[in-house]
């Protein structure tokens, strides 16, 4: 039995990427270890937010001593039926501020400009974290989740050597639309991960190829300062790693998926069962739901997403407007997104573009029923994102599909934006269309084309609605495949640290 200490942010409560993802990875995981698929096991920490509720947080008996001996409270909960730890530990300001010269030292890492969340959480969980593990028998690898957890796992690799794994959810280029503070922290601690980690793997291979490209320059010059602080030998592999991580680059990905020898994209999984159980009355209720808004409407689009930047809401709306007064199509848009101050401002815009009478905004929080439900329903899904590492509600988008094909219906044309993850998860034409994008802009008239298409072809909405169905089933997205390929992730990872850091 060989332990894998995964260590990930923002479990606590069921909010955000990152829970999602560990409560549907994790079982597939656990149920591979114990029916002997593989001999690595799962160990999942995170901190605890002394800011949010305990919920089902208890006090972990097994790490009485440990806790006590740190001065620290170390809590046991269930997620995604394994069995999670939670680090609840505190820094006083002049520990902080050791802490902070600490990152800077060893990482070259800014803590200036911090919030108070990476102080008060992150930090205290990334400086106690070594004195854990080091109470931890048969660690063989480290997969630490995000710039959030990355720090964790370049402390304790150092404390327990063993190798360590940085898996890119997203990146902080990406994020900032192609424009981070490189004095900030993030960026920083991302750049510092790929000459930190012996494996470094994205959620899909134009993420992680995405995160090379814009990471590599200056993580290059950050290794470079370090080199005499680190040794000949450090920096020799650090060479190594920038040669394999460029040699990456020039890789096609096959089935959505590409293991280089220290760098890799792995697409996440979806779970399919729920949408297969949706009842025909369910989405025709949803459809009804839709309809209403817009009852003289041809067809009815939806956007469902954040309002940030990055999800392309603003070429979606000057699309709308192009749809009406350019290509005369009697389309209706729904924006299901949770506002606050920026609904007047949105409000506002879809006066002045003069679109008031073909959008609405539902702002209400939707279950995760409700939330597919509500994907079934539209004639069109529009995700224009500008930025998007993978890109979960394109498969949810052809989940829907699945749902609405078992109930003899045709579901929604997905359109997205051709980045990311969501380059490889559909095949546009065939499963549904993709959009260019260039420098993080997507074309208002290239949506409003392919939107017009779909709208004046419906046999091709039908063929597309099939395809996409038998698209989401490909055994690529399921989590299995996931798993598989991150075994053999942390083998090389294995393999990179004993030919390297043994020396």
């Amino acid at each position: 039995m060989r332990k894998v200490l995964f260590l990930i942010t923002e479990l606590q409560r069921p909010v955000g990427g990152l829970y999602r993802f560990a409560v549907e990875y994790l079982p597939v995981w656990r149920k591979a270890f114990e029916e002997k698929e593989t001999n690595f096991e799962p160990l999942v920490f995170a901190p605890r937010d002394i800011s949010a509720p305990l919920g089902d947080l208890v006090i972990e008996p097994g790490f009485k001593d440990i806790a006590e001996k740190h001065s620290v409270k170390i809590y046991s909960a269930v997620r995604g039926n394994v069995k999670c730890y939670f680090l609840e530990s505190t820094l006083n300001e002049n520990e902080l501020f050791d802490f902070h010269r600490t990152l800077w030292e060893k990482y070259r890492v800014k803590s200036e400009k911090a919030s108070s969340y990476y102080n008060r959480v992150l930090c205290p969980f990334w400086n106690h974290m070594p004195e854990v593990a080091k109470s931890v028998e048969n660690i063989a690898c480290i997969d630490a989740q995000d710039w959030l957890s990355f720090p964790a796992g370049f402390l304790v690799k150092e404390s327990i050597e063993k190798p360590l794994v940085c898996r890119f959810h997203s990146g902080e280029f990406g994020r900032a639309m192609g424009k981070p503070d490189m004095e900030n922290a993030p960026v920083r601690i991302e750049a510092a991960a790929l000459y930190e980690a012996d494996y470094v793997v994205g959620v899909s291979v134009p993420e992680m190829k995405f995160e090379i490209t814009n990471l590599l320059p200056f993580s290059g010059r950050l290794s470079s300062e370090l080199k005499q602080q680190r040794g000949r030998e450090w920096y020799n592999y650090q060479l190594w790693k920038q040669r394999e991580y460029r040699r990456f680059l020039f890789f096609e990905s096959d089935k959505m998926h590409l293991i280089g020898k220290n760098a890799a994209g792995i697409p996440n999984g979806i779970i399919l069962d729920g949408w297969k159980k949706i009842k025909k009355e369910e989405i025709l209720k949803a459809k009804d739901l839709l309809r209403r808004n817009f009852p003289t409407k041809d067809k009815i689009m939806l956007f469902i997403a954040r309002t940030e930047r990055r999800k392309g809401l603003r070429p979606l709306l000057e699309a709308l407007r192009k749809l009406k007064y350019e290509y005369h199509q009697n389309v209706g848009l729904v924006i299901a997104s949770v506002m606050n101050d920026e609904r007047i401002e949105y409000e506002n815009k879809i006066r002045e573009m003069g679109i008031e009478n073909d959008v609405v905004i539902d702002s209400r929080w939707l279950s995760e029923k409700e939330k597919m439900a509500l994907l079934c329903a539209p004639d069109i899904l529009a995700l224009p994102s500008l930025y998007e590492p993978f890109g979960l509600v394109t498969l949810e988008g052809l989940a829907a599909d699945l749902a609405c094909e078992q109930n003899h219906l045709t579901g929604p044309v997905v359109i997205t934006g051709d980045i990311g993850g969501m380059k490889d998860i559909m095949r546009s034409g065939i499963d549904g269309f993709k959009v260019p994008v260039e420098d993080f802009s997507i074309e208002p008239e290239l949506l409003a084309s392919v939107t017009a298409m779909i709208m004046e072809h419906p046999d091709m909405h039908k063929r597309i609605s099939a395809s996409g169905a038998k698209r989401v089933e490909d055994d690529i997205f399921k989590w299995e495949n996931t798993l598989r390929h991150t075994l053999r992730i942390y083998e090389r990872a294995v393999q990179n640290y004993s030919k390297w850091e043994s020396e």
